[in-house]
């Protein structure tokens, strides 16, 4: 006889509890993107070398709408009802909706990428590996097991728990092709937002090494803030975990 799980609140606070089955936030997540090969000489150099860039994307990324995966179908039928058989994927695009800052960096950057791609004064295109550049999207969660010590110059120490990155998303060969139009009016001040949409090569996603968290309590490890370059400290273990991934 199988495994049987009749229905029981209980049971589900239980589930709910352990951490792991814990429903995720749809307002905790992190993006980079890259700078292409064409834009690294010409406009990439002052940005891909600087923290404007990537800090730019991240923390004025709006909202982010993670693509699809569907595969094509083709029907085929002997004798009875039709099978369909998988033979493909389809391609998909992402799509990023950006806060739109006063000195318009973001509307420029993808501007300036596009007309790279194929300009309006020309009919020429320019090569595809040189337009096209690398995306990842991180999904953050509450609560690591990671512990981040820091001292104010009054000695009082203070300890706040880390995030953790439970997913990851990496796109290949994106490309912006389109961006949405900017509408101002004389109507109550609001936020103005730009979406763009980005098609991609392929993508691959993958759970953070999730043997090496720990949803509880136990096992910490404690980072002090005051010596970040020495991580033999307080039993850090560079092959235990990535402090690129616990928001360090």
């Amino acid at each position: 006889m199988g495994y049987r799980n009749p229905n029981s609140f209980v049971k589900f606070q239980d589930v709910i509890a352990n951490g792991a089955k814990e429903p995720a936030r749809s307002n905790l997540f992190g993006v980079e993107i890259g700078v292409p090969a064409a834009m690294v000489g010409k406009y990439g150099g002052e940005v891909s070398r600087s923290r404007e860039h990537y800090d730019s994307i991240n923390y004025l990324m709006d909202s982010v709408e993670i693509p699809p995966r569907r595969l094509k179908t083709q029907a085929y039928r002997t004798i009875g009802t039709p099978v369909e058989y998988a033979y493909g994927q389809q391609s998909q695009t992402v799509k990023f909706t950006f806060l739109l800052t006063k000195d318009l960096w973001h509307r420029q950057f993808i501007e300036r990428w596009m007309n790279i791609c194929s300009r309006d004064s020309e009919n020429r295109v320019t090569f595809y590996d040189e337009y096209v550049a690398n995306i990842m999207i991180t999904k953050w969660e509450l609560g690591s097991n990671i512990i981040l010590r820091t001292t104010n110059r009054r000695g009082e120490e203070f300890r706040q728990r880390q995030s953790r990155s439970t997913g990851v998303w990496q796109m290949y060969g994106c490309y912006p092709y389109d961006m949405s139009a900017i509408t101002m009016d004389n109507g109550p001040t609001q936020l103005i937002k730009m979406n763009v949409d980005f098609r991609f090569e392929r993508y691959r996603f993958d759970t953070i090494a999730m043997k090496t968290m720990s949803f509880g309590k136990d096992n910490d490890i404690i980072i002090d803030n005051n010596r970040r370059g020495d991580y033999s400290i307080a039993g850090w273990n560079t092959e235990q975990v990535d402090a690129s991934f616990f928001g360090v």
